[in-house]
């Protein structure tokens, strides 16, 4: 119809931003683990142990409240 707009959905964009704070935590303590252990190649997916553990922690906890 005249001076109608077609609208397209709406979605809503997750970032860093609207993430919650659990899954930052998660996050920062990966990828802190990763920038000084020797043994963690994430490129390659291999972790030690720990890197191990810290990876599927993060994958695990929810970015948002969905």
């Amino acid at each position: 119809m005249p001076g109608e707009e077609a609208t397209e959905p709406q979605c809503t964009v997750h970032t860093a931003a609207t993430a919650l704070s659990d899954w930052l935590t998660a996050r920062d303590q990966f990828y802190q683990h990763l920038m000084t252990c020797r043994a963690c190649h994430a490129p390659a997916g291999r972790y030690c142990p720990s890197g191990s553990d810290l990876r599927q922690h993060y994958n695990n906890t929810p970015e948002t409240n969905e």
